[in-house]
């Protein structure tokens, strides 16, 4: 590491004839203090006269400019993707980083043949005349929720042509960015009212004309993901991928911090599922949980429902921040500088532990 005239800087200067022991260098019972890596370097000729005995720290317009350009290049390099075809491999990365995984809930469905499912024409998935369809099919089944006042409470949008309405780079909850849209929301009163689905999101709708697979199923994932943690606090919407036949895949963030996951097998069921969750409108819990009830063999099964901000806080700690781009601009940092930051880190840590926070106040 050289400082701005191109000389070495963060080096200590040893006798080239004594030995490494003798006291005028490391000494006879040197010993590295914990995490330390002491390198022994040869200079050219020449150039050991010149070399500092301490790094010269950078000016403060240095650092603002090499952090500007680290963050810039760490922006650059972050990887992205569109929802519709992020590969299968990140859903164990943005697990991981939610620290979610899933819990199937297990029901004994009991078959009701009182609805029959959407008869798919010979037309394309999306063209606009299946949409248009389908579409119309949904909400002819759950209108009686909708309107379950004089005054509409739930909107069912078709939201296919908002291509960026999902685009997302939150860090604390993706390792990567995101592009892309849903198929269909069903979002309320107060959200129709402002123009933002975002102000009352209740459910994420993926609709397919096959039998969907694991990767439309990962979709959906992504989808929850984004679309919660753009949605307003009071929202925690429920996902639903479907092909309106024998597949109603329900998808929801719980209060044991995991993603839950029921599978319906008749239309009858999976519409009469929908309804009790859009029936629920109690908000969110004194205990900061969304009440669920789903209503299979007779009787109700009482379900509970988070929102992710609440399982996956915002990191929105300065002082992790600010290390974290320390150490990505870690070689044009001192090793001493830099380990001084860790430590200060470290030490708040500590202060924000109850049995510690005494001594730091």
């Amino acid at each position: 590491m050289v400082d701005e005239y191109g000389q070495p800087e963060g080096f200590k200067h040893m006798d080239p004839l004594l030995w490494v022991k003798n006291p005028k260098n490391f000494g006879a019972k040197f010993e590295p203090n914990e995490g330390e890596i002491h390198v022994l370097v040869v200079v050219p000729k020449g150039a050991a006269s010149d070399i500092t005995t301490a790094p010269r720290p950078l000016t403060v317009e240095q650092l603002e400019m090499s952090m500007h350009k680290v963050l810039e290049e760490r922006d650059r390099k972050r990887s992205e993707y569109w929802i519709a075809t992020c590969p299968r491999s990140k859903e164990s990365l943005l697990k991981q980083q939610l620290g979610l995984e899933y819990s199937a809930v297990p029901v004994n469905e009991v078959v009701d043949d009182s609805i029959h499912g959407y008869q798919w024409s010979a037309l394309a998935e999306k063209h606009p005349d299946q949409r248009k369809a389908y579409i119309q099919f949904v909400e002819d089944h759950v209108r009686d929720v909708l309107m379950s006042t004089r005054r509409q409470k739930d909107f069912l949008k078709d939201v296919a042509g908002k291509r960026d309405l999902l685009d997302c780079d939150d860090r604390s909850r993706l390792p990567f960015k995101v592009k892309g849209t849903a198929d269909l929301m069903i979002i309320d009163e107060l959200a129709n009212k402002m123009d933002d689905v975002f102000a009352g999101l209740r459910f994420v709708i993926e609709v397919r004309k096959d039998r969907p697979s694991y990767n439309e199923r990962w979709e959906l994932l992504l989808e929850l993901v984004v679309a919660d943690s753009k949605s307003e606090e009071r929202c925690a919407p429920v996902g639903l991928l479907t092909n309106l036949n024998d597949y109603w895949y329900f998808l929801w963030f719980t209060t044991d911090n995991n993603i839950a996951r029921m599978v319906l097998t008749c239309p009858a069921n999976g519409f009469k599922t929908m309804k009790y969750i859009l029936k629920e409108r109690s908000g969110l819990s004194r205990d900061e949980n969304f009440p669920m009830r789903v209503a299979l063999l007779g009787s109700t099964l009482l379900l509970k429902r988070q929102k992710l901000l609440r399982v996956v806080p915002d990191r929105d700690d300065a002082d992790a921040e600010m290390l974290e781009r320390y150490e990505l601009m870690s070689d044009e940092l001192s090793p001493e500088f830099l380990q001084g930051r860790r430590m200060d880190y470290a030490f708040h840590l500590i202060s924000q532990m109850p049995i510690h926070s005494s001594m730091y106040s």
